[in-house]
């Protein structure tokens, strides 16, 4: 290793111990603990669509993901901004990978084995139901199909 590539990566690892280490950044917990903060400020989303809640009003409802997994359910008044989170009817955990707004303006998601229906009229969850492995599956290649025939231009109604 030349000296100006040692120097540079020793100089490198000296600006991230100082950086991450400064006391801005960092609260002493005591007894040898330290609070660095979040990897991240917020979490990500899963999945995103827009509709029309009880009162006629449009909204966005968001699938969050963070680090225990999928664990709510975010709706935004588009027209507000103010927002109301619904926490899963199951434990937190696994990932939204698909969803579906159906033409009855119900929102299904499936994961972490579960079937999840979301009402944006009633604010609610109306209905979870644990599922087997295989169902997951035949979902799967359902959403993809209909994935499928969209991208294809062929139309149909949920």
């Amino acid at each position: 290793m030349s000296a100006i590539s040692f120097i540079s990566k020793l100089f490198a690892f000296f600006c991230f111990v100082v950086i991450f280490n400064h006391p801005a950044f960092s609260k002493d917990l005591g007894k040898g603990f330290t609070d660095h903060g979040v990897t991240t400020p917020d979490s990500n989303h899963r999945g995103v669509v827009a509709t029309i809640d009880g009162e006629g009003r449009n909204v966005v409802l968001v699938w969050l993901f963070d680090h225990r997994g999928g664990y709510a359910l975010l709706m935004i008044d588009a027209e507000t901004g103010k927002s109301q989170q619904f926490s899963m009817p199951f434990p937190p955990g696994d990932a939204v990978y698909s969803s579906i707004l159906s033409s009855k303006n119900k929102f299904y998601t499936l994961f972490k084995g579960y079937f999840a229906e979301f009402d944006p009229v009633k604010r609610a969850f109306t209905y979870s139901k644990e599922v087997m492995v295989t169902i997951l599956m035949v979902v799967a290649i359902f959403w993809y199909l209909c994935y499928f025939l969209y991208k294809r231009k062929i139309f149909f109604k949920l």
